[in-house]
């Protein structure tokens, strides 16, 4: 059983948090003059990624716009600097520490959680897939093939619709076992990081 873990907004994710802002206000992330990341609030006002800061705050005149951190080019190795009107493309260079730093965090709880025999494959900062077979396969024998109902937000990608997991034996219930241990990394990631 392979789950794929793509975090939806993560730069916008990791700037709620380090700024404790409410996830009910509208934020994006501004690298230079585009925007990298938008919230869902930020996105129901119109703002959309690579969209310039100048157009997001015309849409969204209360949006939160967090800048990703620079280094100047000569100071490179020093400690980050938050972006300022001195800083351009052509003197400084963008400074992802703060997103690698919550990346490690994240991968931390993963594997903490997926459990012995469970492998996990970073595919980016915010993005893994989960051999999480072994996890399945414990829950299955822990409960004697019973599992629970699953979380209401499942979505079983490329089942084609509505999927009858009762009706493909062994593979259907480590399919389910699948969607309950998914359930139980999201619950652990809000819990401990709020992402």
């Amino acid at each position: 059983v392979i789950l794929h873990l793509d975090m939806d907004a993560f730069f916008a994710q990791v700037e709620h948090e380090r700024l404790d802002i409410a996830r009910d206000i509208p934020l994006a992330v501004q690298q230079w003059d585009g925007l990298i990341a938008v919230n869902y609030p930020a996105r129901a006002a119109g703002v959309k990624r690579m969209m310039s800061a100048a157009d997001a705050l015309k849409a969204c005149p209360q949006i939160v716009l967090a800048r990703v951190g620079t280094q100047l080019i000569h100071e490179v190795g020093k400690e980050a600097k938050e972006a300022g009107k001195d800083m351009d493309r052509d003197t400084a260079k963008i400074d992802l520490e703060r997103y690698r730093e919550a990346s490690r965090r994240v991968f931390g709880v993963l594997e903490r959680e997926c459990g012995v025999g469970s492998i996990v494959e970073k595919a980016g900062l915010d993005e893994a897939y989960i051999d999480c077979t072994a996890a399945c396969l414990m829950d299955l024998d822990a409960c004697s093939g019973l599992i629970g109902e699953l979380p209401p937000d499942t979505v079983l990608a490329g089942s084609g619709g509505a999927c009858d997991m009762w009706a493909h034996g062994r593979s259907g219930l480590l399919l389910r076992a699948g969607c309950l241990v998914a359930a139980r990394l999201r619950a652990a990631l809000l819990r401990d990081l709020k992402f």
